[in-house]
């Protein structure tokens, strides 16, 4: 170590500024010392620059909107689904219900997967089922196909919602996190406003098989966007335990009163 100089400690400590630079006081001879530190130990939390910033929120802002946007698209056009695929109306309000449930479920294999093997690689799984499970939507010749890609297009898009929020927490600490999903949530907001009358648009350019055409396309081109991003959660902070153990966690959670309190009401 280096002895820098002798001061007079005020307030019985260094100063934050002093702190962060690796200096640390002997109390008994009132000395700062400089403590040489690693390289790695020195730099900041890595974040991505302004121009970089602005690409990752407009693709992540894309990814949250999956879960609006697989849905409220097609809304204006079950009446005319009906008709063409002989289903009552009942029958097709599963493509709903099937869509929450692969949502609900996908999302608690999607996350420990994210945190076992890095963000981007599950990110591009999910956009494939999701993309597999539109182009099925759109050549489904009965209710029952049409309720089951939808259930797979579901398994599919949650992956993208839980891990855009994932990449957030890597990439971003304090103020700027809080903007971000700010920023987000916002987006997941709007694309329920916007969903139906873009969906409205194409039933009445082409037919409602065009919507899920659509959201084949918007899969691709969100497929490509997420391959020019970093991966954003090294090696050194993934998790390395066994998959079911994380899983079997589940099983914790869902015995305790307060959590189950707190689902209640969020449903």
């Amino acid at each position: 170590m280096v002895r820098v100089r002798r001061c007079r400690i005020i307030n019985c400590g260094l100063s934050l500024e002093k702190a962060r630079l690796g200096y640390s006081v002997d109390s008994a001879a009132h000395t700062v010392r400089a403590i040489p530190r690693s390289l790695d130990a020195m730099q900041p939390t890595a974040s991505p620059p302004q121009d970089r910033s602005l690409w990752m929120l407009a693709v992540l802002s894309l990814l949250m909107a999956f879960a609006s946007i697989s849905t409220d698209l097609y809304l204006p056009a079950m009446p005319t689904m009906q008709a063409t695929l002989g289903a009552s109306a009942g029958a097709l309000e599963w493509t709903i219900s099937g869509y929450l449930v692969g949502f609900s479920l996908g999302q608690l294999l999607w996350g420990p997967i994210g945190d076992r093997i890095g963000r981007r690689l599950p990110i591009a799984l999910g956009l494939l089922l999701f993309i597999g499970g539109s182009a099925g939507c759109a050549l489904a010749a009965s209710a029952p196909a049409l309720i089951a890609w939808r259930a797979v297009q579901a398994a599919g898009a949650c992956a993208s919602v839980v891990l855009a929020r994932a990449m957030v927490r890597d990439l971003y600490e304090g103020e700027r996190a809080a903007r971000m999903m700010s920023t987000l949530m916002t987006v997941m907001a709007i694309a329920p406003l916007v969903g139906p009358s873009a969906g409205g648009l194409i039933l009445k350019l082409w037919s409602w098989r065009a919507i899920f055409w659509t959201l084949v396309i918007v899969g691709l081109a969100t497929l490509a966007a997420v391959g020019t991003l970093p991966e954003t959660l090294p090696a050194h902070r993934r998790n390395d335990a066994p998959l079911h153990r994380t899983l079997a966690r589940y099983g914790v959670l869902l015995r305790h009163p307060r959590l189950l309190g707190y689902l209640g009401v969020g449903g």
